[in-house]
């Protein structure tokens, strides 16, 4: 029995990783006979406190068995793997040469794991002896294969393993659809076109919008807004109802989303359910719609091309990144890099006028009118002394923060320069994580390094110039937070700094950016996932006096 399963073992196999499921981790069979393995990387740090498992279709019948199962330890940890005893009829571990598949279990999500593996240069395994009886004698054979796997008594250690795949439902018009996943295992369930009601558990789900017609994010949630912390889409614009914040935008028909409640709803409806007379179904119009030839999901300006084939991209031609072939604007478009020395969007610095009007003439404005001195320390343009207190103006800006010698402080632009995206997500800015007042000049020369991708905004900082000035730079996150709580919204005087009710950059970062709303005072330390459309936010320099 066993030498025929053995052949069928080593044949190509029906069952593949997507066959892991949540259900086949559970305590393999001691069979008395095991091999052990090392496992020593930080990868599975993430996944403390789920399992580890090991899996063969032992019996050639298409379904996996678990043959290890080990819970997720910090640092090294070992794991058993079970092998063939060789006395009983059938095969109740791996047998000699024969390699499982791995997988995580973590929060009932299964990742599947693949490595590289050291055999300690062994060429052959010894994997014990076989009795049998042959004509009534006593015959002992000794077990041996290429050591490509399983090996009784043997060690082996799993180097450099990685996450090659998610296992879950992958299509997104699924009640169980799950987005993270990348390797589907056949466990969708079709969401029903005529009974569209959900039930929405207090913490984070997924849910499909079934409804055909699209509905803003603020009015489909109205009726249950305070029992929602936070939804967002697969690209991470989301929807905040206690901020009545919402870049989400609307709900699309055959789209999934995340969600996080605060308490459970049952029962909820976006839409009605409809029945129609003639008794077809949404679903059977969706199956007859895909079966033709060139059909799509979503088409949304109706020119025959799918929305994912269509090219996106800043549609504003007075921009300094215009896309001619964008057929969608993807709100990136950003009106600083390209500004020539006289503030001309992709000039040539041929159109400069002084202070007097005259085309490149050499007149200057000091702070204190054209062919004016420049204003002394301590004094207005008048001669006049100036006394130094929040709100007032001193060498070109609003003074915000006073030191305690009474005489040095910071102050802010009294403009914004405009606004612009931060660049490229996830990249780590060394020398630019500071966040106390102070900090702001040494994050602003950091983040001007040509491998960073911040240099837009920090150069646009430093290169302010008002009044003779040119110290300015991008004010860090507790200067900024000190500016709102002085000449903006949070002062008693009110907003006397002038600032837009939106989002403000610091320098503060590392690979998160801390913005800092103008409206109330919320600071945000800004990832990729999040508040997507927020990477646009207002500049407003600063400097030291």
């Amino acid at each position: 029995m066993k030498q025929i399963l053995l052949i069928l073992l080593l044949s190509p196999l029906l069952v593949f990783p997507q066959d892991i499921t949540s259900d086949l981790f559970t305590p393999p069979l001691n069979t008395g006979a095991n091999m052990t393995l090392g496992i020593n990387s930080s990868i599975f740090d993430e996944f403390i406190g789920g399992q580890i498992g090991a899996f063969y279709d032992l019996d050639g019948d298409g379904a996996l068995e678990c043959v290890s199962l080990q819970s997720i330890q910090s640092g090294f940890f070992a794991m058993a793997v079970w092998g063939d005893d060789y006395w009983s009829p059938d095969y109740d571990g791996l047998a000699c040469g024969i390699w499982p598949y791995f997988a995580v279990l973590h929060n009932g999500s299964v990742y599947v794991v693949n490595s590289n593996i050291e055999f300690n240069g062994i060429e052959e395994c010894h994997n014990g002896y076989i009795n049998s009886f042959i004509n009534g004698e006593l015959i002992t054979e000794e077990v041996t294969c290429p050591y490509t796997g399983y090996c009784t008594n043997e060690l082996i250690i799993i180097s450099n393993p990685y996450i090659s795949d998610i296992i879950g439902c992958t299509l997104s018009l699924s009640e169980n659809y799950n987005t993270e996943a990348t390797l589907d295992d056949g466990s969708c369930i079709e969401i029903d076109q005529n009974e569209n009601t959900l039930s929405l558990p207090s913490g984070w789900s997924m849910f499909g919008y079934t409804c055909i017609d699209s509905v803003d994010a603020m009015v489909g949630f109205s009726d249950i807004s305070d029992k929602i912390s936070i939804v967002k889409d697969e690209m991470g614009l989301t929807y905040l109802p206690e901020w009545n914040f919402n870049v989400l935008g609307s709900l699309q028909y055959s789209e999934g989303y995340q969600i996080k409640m605060l308490e459970e709803v049952l029962d909820f409806q976006f839409c009605d359910a409809i029945t129609p007379e003639d008794g077809i179904t949404q679903a059977d119009l969706d199956a007859l719609a895909e079966s033709y030839e060139g059909w799509c999901e979503s088409d949304i300006d109706n020119d025959g091309i799918c929305d994912v084939e269509e090219v996106s991209g800043c549609m504003d031609t007075s921009s300094c990144n215009y896309v001619t072939a964008a057929e969608f604007d993807d709100t990136s478009c950003e009106y600083v890099s390209c500004l020539d020395e006289c503030g001309v969007l992709n000039g040539d610095n041929s159109i400069c006028l002084d202070c007097a009007g005259v085309v490149n003439g050499t007149s200057e404005d000091f702070g204190c009118g054209c062919n004016n001195p420049a204003v002394q320390d301590g004094y207005d343009c008048d001669g006049i002394e100036i006394v130094i207190q929040i709100g007032a103006l001193v060498e070109g800006g609003i003074v915000f923060y006073i030191d305690d010698t009474g005489e040095h402080g910071l102050v802010a632009a009294i403009e914004d320069i405009g606004t612009s995206e931060r660049g490229c997500w996830g990249q780590e800015m060394i020398g630019a994580d500071g966040t106390d007042i102070g900090t702001g000049y040494q994050n602003t020369l950091a983040l001007t390094a040509d491998e960073y991708c911040f240099t837009g905004i920090a150069e646009a900082s430093l290169a302010y110039e008002v009044e003779s000035y040119t110290d300015w730079y991008l004010p860090s996150k507790d200067e900024l937070i000190e500016m709102y709580n002085a000449i903006g919204n949070g002062s008693s005087e009110g907003n006397i700094g002038g600032f837009q009710n939106n989002w403000y950059w610091s320098s503060s970062t590392l690979y998160g950016t801390w913005i800092v709303l103008f409206t109330n005072g919320m600071e945000h330390n800004q990832f990729p996932a999040e508040l997507e459309d927020l990477v646009f936010c207002y500049i407003r320099p600063v400097r030291s006096f």
